[in-house]
């Protein structure tokens, strides 16, 4: 929980200078593996657009969620295209595989999978 004390800052940052734009706004969520006070989401930073889980994400589930826009909130009333998601990481090829077998099964709906190189500390 120490880096995301350490970060939060830059969070902070980041997401005041993120504004709704052509309907687009970012969200995060971070997932801990130790033991927290994060339960099942505690929100992050000062925008309700960031939240901490413990545990290991059910990455099948999320991206089915975001890949159907289940859970997305609409700026308006009007009839909006479904928006485009962006899978990207960067982790052991395990975690690399995994995802990529997941992703796929989306690709035909507005899903885009990037893998960026893993540089562990």
């Amino acid at each position: 929980m120490d880096i995301a004390v350490a970060a939060e800052p830059l969070l902070n940052s980041l997401l005041d200078d993120d504004v709704l734009d052509d309907g687009y706004i970012l969200e995060m969520s971070f997932y801990v593996e130790y033991k927290t006070k994060a339960g099942k989401g505690k929100p992050f930073g000062d925008h309700d657009r960031a939240a901490i889980y413990n545990g290991f994400p059910d990455y099948d589930s999320i991206i089915s969620t975001e890949a159907t826009g289940e859970h997305i909130e609409r700026v308006s009333n009007s009839q909006e295209e479904r928006g485009k998601l962006l899978v990207l990481i960067s982790a052991k090829a395990e975690l690399q595989d995994h995802l990529t077998v997941i992703v796929r099964k989306y690709l035909d709906q507005r899903v885009k999978f990037h893998k960026v190189e893993f540089q562990p500390s």
